[in-house]
């Protein structure tokens, strides 16, 4: 670009624009002189931005600084100093389309969101299960020995379930 400004060449201006159709989320550049007048422009669509315009309000933004970016709904606007050396040869303003990375974002949440829901689902599950194992055979164990101790019912059995170090332990009462 800075060789396009320096030698007022359009035809370059307008092919090195062109290169910007690989980015499909830029939809708007435009290559300014130094009076702030269109040298180039790139448009993904004419129905998108049917009037080529001078963005004043980034260079309102811009004062003094060599580049200026702006955020609005679905759109990111970048605008910078072209230079050769300390020399100001132009200007370059992009506008991007967010509505596709927006989109991208609410899948990657939905996902996210699924994943979590079934990590949660899981840890109910596995709960439950070693619920079933560990708490209610000790919670029997528990209950047996209080009967022992208030009715002294030393014939009073527990079943001890699985062949587990749970069920060892109750065999062991």
């Amino acid at each position: 670009t800075t060789a396009a400004l320096e030698f007022s060449d359009e035809g370059t201006a307008e092919r090195l624009l062109g290169t910007l159709k690989a980015e499909e989320q830029v939809s708007y550049a435009l290559l300014l002189d130094t009076d702030r007048k269109p040298i180039a422009n790139y448009r993904q669509s004419a129905a998108d931005h049917p009037a080529l315009g001078v963005p004043t309000d980034l260079f309102d933004l811009k004062k003094g600084a060599s580049t200026a970016t702006q955020f609005s709904v679905g759109e990111f606007k970048y605008l910078s100093d072209v230079t050769l050396g300390d020399k100001v040869l132009g200007y370059l303003y992009i506008s991007t389309d967010l509505n596709e990375s927006y989109e991208q974002l609410l899948g990657r949440l939905g996902i996210f969101a699924a994943i979590l829901f079934l990590a949660g689902f899981s840890a109910v599950l596995l709960s439950d299960v070693l619920r079933r194992r560990i708490a209610e055979p000790i919670a029997r164990l528990a209950l047996a020995m209080d009967d022992v101790g208030v009715h002294q019912n030393y014939s009073l059995r527990v079943d001890p379930g699985e062949g587990d170090e749970t069920g060892r332990l109750i065999r062991g009462f």
